[in-house]
């Protein structure tokens, strides 16, 4: 029965060797499944064979289980939270070393099932602790690989921005709400024209979200990504509106489970011409736009098992789209951090921090100065951000995790981010919609009252029009059959401050 086991623990052993070895394929992983077991069978066997006649048997079965550590290891390099498996798979093997020098000295009974059912349990539960302790070490305190700019490059091309937006004049009065709509059925709105079409993500014939697009005077609807792979969804409009950045999974596989990309489609015309390929990192990458100057490219990047909002530039040529080498504007750290919103005079950056279920905090940051300020008071999540055309006015869309999803620390967001990108983020778990609208350096958002609509769902998206005189917000609630998400606008009155 022994050696039964020494081959079932030896299976995750050669598993997380082959990962390490050839990467991910199902023919290496079955041959080091197969190789792993039997190595660790004959691992057991000559054990026997050089162990005294009073030892028990036992013993080296309850060694071999710490193969059962491999799990664990091979799960964790699965979702990328440990770049690469060698190191994890020298680990395991140094323990296995040890535990079977432990088991030729070991004496008196080796103990029965539920004794060797217990050792396996322990150790699932200390190699889980140990995968997920060493990735957080790694996220939390290693150098990012990508490049940081310096201050003062920053803040040149932050005033350069800056310096070509008009403002407006200050509404002086306190927003309410003055009538709703319900435009359709979706989720992550995102305006163009001023407002009169709208673009967001919703199931398609399929089943898969999409992008789609709503022309509001005639009530046109047309799916703009139908005739792409995958999910697509979070469409984000370039500054000029000539074309929009979506997030899609088109590109996982079984061995990349969260790889998600960024695309780049075009927005004129009646039909959709197909979209190009921005990112190529294994990694989660997501909450994709342009910078105010349509120069850059940022995004939440997932790379080498931490998160940081990243730019590249963004260029054509040779018949295509090239981004040049990522630089870190923000960094997470053991933290998932997204790009909500950047204003368009560049000097504000709505930054999120934390994990997609609890949504912790959000603070908006100026990249020219490094100053930034939370959005919204402690258990007031911040979901979604957005801001009127000269930059004066943001809107926030806010909601509140369930008990569970608000205790998880965000120093976890590293792991959790990455679940929920598995799941891909129902958002089960937020309660409830708020919205919240001001000046981000001029103290606390105003709350705006939403009356019945902040009871019918929790926040998937919030758009301002550029005069910041309505908003589309975007809901989903949970039902029998499921989720269901839609579109409301929302016109604003602006009565005069007593």
């Amino acid at each position: 029965m022994h050696r039964i086991w020494a081959f079932v623990a030896g299976l995750p052993v050669g598993v997380l060797g082959a990962l390490a070895a050839a990467g991910g394929s199902w023919v290496p992983l079955e041959i080091g499944a197969a190789a792993g077991g039997l190595l660790l069978l004959l691992a057991v066997t000559l054990a026997g064979r050089f162990a005294g006649p009073e030892t028990e048997r036992a013993h080296f079965a309850r060694a071999a289980s710490v193969g059962l550590a491999a799990l664990p290891a091979a799960a964790a390099s699965w979702l990328g939270l440990l770049p690469g498996a060698v190191w994890s798979f020298g680990a395991v093997v140094v323990a296995l070393g040890l535990a079977f020098a432990w088991s030729l000295r070991a004496s008196g009974p080796g103990g029965g099932v539920l004794r060797q059912l217990a050792t396996a349990g322990a150790v699932l539960l200390l190699g889980s602790a140990a995968s997920l302790a060493a990735a957080g070490l790694l996220a939390a305190f290693t150098t990012s690989p990508l490049h940081v700019p310096t201050q003062e490059q920053r803040a040149q091309y932050v005033y350069e921005v800056d310096a070509s937006v008009a403002l407006g004049p200050e509404p002086g009065c306190a927003l309410a709400v003055a009538s709703s709509q319900e435009l359709a059925a979706g989720a992550a709105p995102s305006l163009a024209q001023g407002g009169a079409v709208v673009w967001f993500d919703a199931p398609g014939p399929d089943g898969r979200r999409q992008v789609h697009r709503l022309e509001r005077a005639s009530g046109a609807l047309r799916c703009w990504t139908c005739g792409e792979p995958g999910n697509n969804r979070r469409p984000r409009l370039t500054p000029n509106g000539a074309s929009l950045v979506f997030e899609t999974d088109r590109y996982a596989t079984p061995f990349e489970p969260t790889n998600w990309e960024l695309q780049l489609v075009g927005t004129q015309g009646a039909e959709p011409k197909g979209s190009r390929r921005l990112t190529y990192d294994p990694g989660p990458d997501a909450f994709g736009s342009l910078d105010p100057g349509s120069r850059l490219l940022v995004w939440s990047s997932g790379s080498g098992g931490r998160f940081a909002i990243a730019t590249a530039s963004l260029r054509s040529g040779h018949g295509g789209l090239v981004l040049g080498s990522p630089s870190r504007l923000v960094g997470g750290g053991a933290a998932w951090v997204a790009p909500l919103a950047w204003s368009p005079d560049a000097r504000t950056l709505v930054v999120l921090r934390g994990d997609p279920l609890g949504l912790q905090q959000a603070f908006a940051v100026d990249p020219a100065t490094g100053r930034e300020v939370a959005l919204a008071p402690p258990g007031a999540a911040v979901a979604a951000a957005s801001f009127s055309a000269d930059a004066t006015r943001l809107a926030v869309a806010t909601t509140r995790p369930a008990a569970a999803s608000a205790a998880v620390p965000a120093s976890l967001g590293f792991v959790v981010a990455r679940l929920a990108a598995l799941g891909e983020g129902d958002g089960t778990r937020l309660r409830g919609t708020g919205v919240r609208i001001g000046s981000p350096w001029e103290g606390e958002l105003a709350e705006l009252p939403l009356g019945d609509v902040a009871a019918w769902g929790h926040p998937t998206g919030i758009a301002l029009e550029p005069d910041g005189r309505a908003l589309v917000l975007g809901q989903r609630r949970a039902t029998e059959e499921g989720a269901v998400d839609r579109l409301l606008r929302v016109e604003l009155e602006c009565p005069p401050l007593p």
